[in-house]
């Protein structure tokens, strides 16, 4: 069979160096500015870490979201989750602008830094006593580089299959070092 996760097609990192971009509006996003941060599932933007003692600090203000990682944990993350069992067929274009200063971690390294988007749901054809699981993981990707990166535009295009109950959009950091997003955009596309 194969994996749902193999037909999800992802879009590039398109740089806009220092020039800001055109406001997108936030389309499917719920609270753009950040202000519902936390770490129960009532906050818009949830807060989550590898398994262990806090290694990551989450801030917002003025409507810039900061991930510093001051421990050893190889993963911090924000996220939303957004419903998208009636979007079937179609693609959602996730975006926001991102800078941060980026180190390869001492230890192993985990996961890439940037955008994220985790699909959830249940294969077509898939038994029901499953339930639903991960459809397409596409954290982080394509990968930014080590080093100062200033406000850069990265865009992920996530195909929404048959199945699929909800997505999780957000900003993930896997170096050491810290991370910022602006203007989040989760868009429908024609």
């Amino acid at each position: 069979m194969k994996r749902a996760s193999t037909t999800i097609a992802l879009l590039l990192l398109t740089a806009c160096a220092q020039t800001p971009s055109p406001t997108l509006a936030p389309g499917l996003i719920e609270d753009p500015l950040f202000t519902n941060l936390g770490r129960d599932g009532n906050a818009a933007w949830r807060t989550l870490q590898h398994a262990g003692p806090d290694s990551y600090r989450m801030s917002a203000a003025e409507g810039v979201l900061r991930i510093e990682r001051f421990g050893r944990e190889p993963w911090g993350k924000v996220v939303q989750s957004v419903k998208v069992e009636e979007l079937a067929g179609r693609t959602l274009e996730w975006s926001a602008e991102v800078r941060g200063e980026l180190r390869m971690p001492a230890e192993r390294f985990v996961t890439a830094s940037g955008l994220t988007a985790v699909l959830i749901g249940r294969a077509p054809g898939a038994p029901l006593a499953l339930g639903e699981g991960v459809l397409a993981n596409l954290s982080g990707q394509p990968e930014l580089p080590e080093g100062t990166l200033p406000w850069t535009v990265q865009r992920l295009r996530i195909p929404i299959p048959e199945g699929a109950s909800r997505l999780e959009v957000g900003l993930i950091l896997g170096h050491e070092g810290w991370i910022e997003i602006r203007r989040p955009s989760l868009q429908i596309l024609p």
